[in-house]
């Protein structure tokens, strides 16, 4: 069995590196140990298209003569990746013809003595049809899950907004506006991956907050909104937002009372548009 990997890493068989909308490791191939049968299996964020056909985080049959695209219009060369296909020798197939003769000729020596099991010998062929009928049901069912191949990522919310968390929170006495932040705490893992940084989750900076004399709470807004900010630069996204926002506005602003509301409205554009990129076009 010979197993082909794809990805952005460099430890992959097929590299695209500087591909951003290719996964890490997107996928692979494997080819059993007589090489007719070959499997394709995505792993990525962003599906692979076979034959202008979108998968996502499933295995599929292919050929060899199948057209492969991952995302960014990279096109897998399978000539090129897959190992050849044996074939013998113009030699040998000519040796085989001849023992073939050889056999047929000796066989029909006998030829009245030979009808009764020549006969015979046509009852297992023509039970053997059965087996290569039942054979054709998986090739029929191949394009069931075709059409179920379909984006199975998570849609993030983009619709939040300052009025809605003031009301909100005015009627779940303040529960709201929590919900909200650790959502946010664990979306932005989950949309800035390709930063290797994580998050920690707002409960536990609440949890913290007393232990910390209330530092820890400013300290993990500052990290949030800076990583914000550079995701914000990494999608090509034109809307300023960063740490500074939240030093002038949540805190400097609070002494003229309206501060707070204007980072409040930042922060929750800037996500929303982040959300949005997400779930359009991935990683």
């Amino acid at each position: 069995m010979t197993k082909i990997t794809i990805g952005r890493d460099t430890s992959n068989d097929v590299v695209f590196e500087n591909i951003s909308t290719i996964s890490n490791f997107h996928s692979e191939i494997i080819i059993d140990e007589s090489g007719n049968n070959i499997t394709y299996t995505d792993h990525s964020s962003n599906g692979s298209w076979i034959n202008n056909q979108k998968i996502q985080n499933t295995s599929v049959i292919i050929s060899r003569n199948d057209k492969i695209v991952l995302p960014g219009d990279c096109e897998l060369d399978l000539l090129k990746i897959l190992p050849q296909q044996e074939t013998k020798p113009a030699s040998e197939f000519a040796n085989t013809v001849v023992e073939q003769q050889t056999a047929q000729q000796q066989y029909q020596q006998p030829q009245e003595q030979y009808q009764q099991p020549q006969q015979q010998y046509q009852q297992p062929q023509q039970q053997y049809q059965q087996p290569q009928q039942q054979y054709q049901q998986p090739q029929q069912q191949y394009h069931q899950p075709q059409q179920q191949y379909q984006d199975i990522r998570e849609q993030l919310p983009t619709s939040r907004g300052l009025l809605k968390m003031i009301l909100l929170g005015a009627i779940t006495f303040g529960i709201y506006p929590i919900v909200v932040i650790c959502k946010i705490s664990t979306e932005i893992n989950t949309v800035a991956r390709a930063d290797y940084k994580h998050t920690m989750h707002y409960l536990l900076t609440v949890l913290l907050t007393p232990v910390t004399l209330g530092i820890i709470p400013l300290i993990w807004y500052n990290n949030l909104c800076n990583r914000i900010g550079n995701e914000l630069k990494r999608r090509n996204i034109r809307y300023d937002f960063s740490a500074s926002d939240f030093w002038l506005w949540a805190v400097l602003g609070s002494l003229i009372a309206v501060g707070p509301f204007i980072f409040i409205h930042k922060f929750m554009h800037a996500m929303n548009k982040i959300n949005g990129s997400y779930n359009q076009f991935g990683e």
